[in-house]
């Protein structure tokens, strides 16, 4: 005969049972843990590479801009253009880098941008008037050569960045005719398709005296030629 405490006994298997549906519980949490997990670190991955991207981004373009201010500032003084020092050791009164001249601090390129370390390279006009050009910024005549800094064999992945920055299309354009930095135009040749102007971005001047054409971008230096980031420091 049953008596009522034997109501409660569960059969044997039961307590197995609740085991083995307890562990596959615990696997399928450590499972979604683990998944989740994972994810966040993509994510978190992927945010601090975004992050890397526009820092880089930022130093790259920062930097022309304030070599522009001390171009500047040396005019303001009466240096002409053709004497302005931009080697980064130099001195006195005419060096864009030196505390009695541009004022500005010196700064090499990002770490690991460019194979070989790589730098900074600046074009100006000589006293003889050869120069390079950036189409369609100040005047295209044999007196407009423009002064400007360089960047040669930048990632396409950074030169797409930058012209996204700047607004312009992302997939660089290309110079049909490569920018050749060892030889400027003489002293009477114009901006056009040739070998010292950059006119890949070239726009002519519009009814109110205003020219489309960006004061720097990222193009493909010729068709199987290095990416090139040039940023004006200054028009004539």
């Amino acid at each position: 005969m049953l008596t009522g405490e034997q109501d409660d006994v569960k059969p044997a298997g039961a307590a197995g049972q609740n085991s083995r549906t307890g562990l596959l519980l615990l696997l399928m949490i450590v499972m979604i843990s683990g998944g989740l997990y994972y994810a966040y670190n993509q994510m978190h991955d992927k945010a601090l590479r975004n992050e890397s991207a526009q820092i880089l981004t930022a130093q790259i373009m920062q930097f022309p801009a304030t070599v522009s201010t001390g171009v500047a500032r040396l005019q303001s003084e009466g240096v002409p253009l053709h004497k302005i020092d931009f080697s980064a050791q130099g001195t006195g009164n005419y060096a864009v880098f030196h505390k009695k001249g541009g004022a500005v601090r010196y700064q090499a390129p990002p770490a690991g941008l460019l194979e070989g370390g790589g730098r900074w390279l600046f074009k100006a006009v000589t006293e003889k008037g050869e120069g390079w050009f950036i189409a369609g910024l100040g005047s295209d005549d044999a007196a407009g050569k423009d002064v400007f800094a360089y960047l040669s064999g930048v990632p396409l992945a950074v030169c797409e960045r930058l012209n996204r920055h700047l607004g312009l299309a992302p997939l660089p354009r290309v110079e049909s005719i490569a920018v050749d930095f060892a030889r400027p135009g003489d002293k009477d040749d114009r901006a056009g398709l040739n070998p010292w102007t950059f006119s890949a971005h070239g726009k002519p001047i519009d009814a109110e005296g205003q020219s489309g054409s960006p004061s720097a971008a990222c193009v493909r230096n010729g068709a199987d030629g290095e990416y090139v980031y040039y940023h004006l420091l200054a028009a004539q």
